[in-house]
């Protein structure tokens, strides 16, 4: 990862925090829609199945009939199942990608010492002013830190980060 993309990773962390908390309840309402539709389409098959086999075999709506049930024995599925299958995969491709990039920073994280990591943690991700960040600083260990040291930590934390992502 280039200096850019770590910045950009720092910088979206939350975001996609709460972006994967989003599509995991999304994705997991989408696929109790698709059982539901999926048991849908089989008891239909069976019904128009067992329909079909009284029905006369001419006509158009007969055809169209025997068309759908046909579709359905060997295996494929409506547009509605198709659909929601979809987005079901487009959902986790993103919160699989949102995953990585979180996973990528959180190792960055690690790679820092614990007041590098508190620091660029608040001013970064958490989005707190300087001021702020000393505060959680002094507040964290007990220690009074001056924006020039918190400065300090933040470039030597950021510089672990960049390292760690090459």
């Amino acid at each position: 990862m280039t200096r850019e993309q770590v910045d950009s990773a720092f910088a979206r962390y939350r975001e996609n925090t709460a972006r994967c908390a989003l599509l995991r309840g999304q994705i997991e309402q989408c696929e109790k829609v698709l059982r539901e539709l999926e048991s849908n389409v089989e008891e239909a098959g069976l019904t128009v199945t067992a329909q079909l086999s009284h029905a006369p075999r001419s006509g158009l709506r007969a055809d169209r009939t025997a068309s759908l049930a046909s579709a359905l024995a060997d295996g494929g599925a409506p547009w509605c199942v198709l659909e929601v299958r979809e987005d079901i995969r487009r959902m986790r491709s993103e919160f699989e990608r949102r995953q990585a990039q979180n996973a990528a920073v959180d190792a960055c994280l690690l790679a820092m010492t614990e007041p590098e990591a508190l620091i660029v943690r608040r001013r970064v991700i958490d989005g707190m002013h300087w001021r702020d960040a000393a505060e959680a600083f002094e507040e964290r260990f007990g220690l009074p830190v001056s924006r020039t040291k918190a400065t300090g930590l933040y470039r030597r934390g950021m510089e672990r980060a960049y390292a760690v992502a090459r």
